[in-house]
């Protein structure tokens, strides 16, 4: 584990002009994203905060190489006063393995990454690896629908139950708990255009987005979501 005292010049992000990728906010889809193509991640967490911040801890990013070797993202920190320096992090994490500890704004050592909002942000940085049995557990809760806690120290990765804050830290020695609830669901019935435009933007907003249109067509609809005909609502909760 380093406390990194300077930054480094290593990973851009496709993207970064018009971030979308912050408005995902679960960045297990993208972990398993990254696994299907063989290809590790770099998990950051934020695990203090001092002062005013965007978000608060518990806050994730995940970044993984793409084909072009420009960096994936998903999520955001700070509405781009500290996202690109993360990615670089991120690359030498993902190159060497070694975790880092990363602190932004009041005290940090980088006088010339400031924070608008005037707090301090404390990240974590972690390589995780597709043959890793905590990061595949993960997402097997997820795909179960489960709340877990990831525990970390930056070099070795366990889950536990779901119980707890969203974030717990231990500082001596170094540890965090952040706890994964299952993804939010939102159900729409019908196939009028008001409906679509509740799906659509339930879509956008990162829920797993149901359109329940009974009698509906065989047609895939217009925009990335699941479409049903003939099952009840109380069906789908129950799965």
């Amino acid at each position: 584990m380093t406390d990194a005292d300077q930054p480094v010049a290593a990973g851009e992000i496709e993207g970064a002009a018009w971030p979308e990728f912050g408005w995902i906010d679960d960045v297990r889809g993208a972990l398993a994203d990254a696994f299907a193509q063989k290809r590790p991640a770099a998990l950051a967490t934020l695990f203090q905060v001092a002062g005013s911040a965007p978000r608060g801890p518990g806050a994730q990013m995940l970044f993984a190489p793409g084909p072009d070797g420009n960096l994936t993202a998903s999520g955001y920190f700070s509405g781009d006063c500290i996202e690109g320096d993360v990615a670089n992090h991120a690359a030498q994490v993902l190159a060497d393995g070694v975790p880092r500890r990363l602190h932004y704004g009041m005290g940090s050592p980088w006088i010339d990454l400031r924070l608008r909002c005037g707090g301090a942000l404390h990240v974590l940085v972690e390589r995780i690896t597709p043959d890793s049995a905590a990061a595949t557990a993960l997402l097997r809760a997820a795909a179960e629908r489960r709340s877990c806690r990831w525990i970390t120290d930056g070099l070795r990765q366990t889950l536990g139950d779901g119980n707890g804050p969203l974030l717990d830290l231990k500082q001596e020695p170094f540890q965090i708990a952040r706890r994964h609830d299952p993804r939010r669901r939102l159900i729409v019935s019908g196939g009028d255009p008001g409906a679509l435009a509740v799906a659509r933007l339930g879509a956008m907003a990162q829920f797993e987005t149901i359109l329940l249109r009974p009698g509906g067509p065989d047609a895939a609809p217009p925009f990335p979501f699941r479409s049903t005909c003939g099952r009840s609502p109380l069906t789908l909760l129950r799965g």
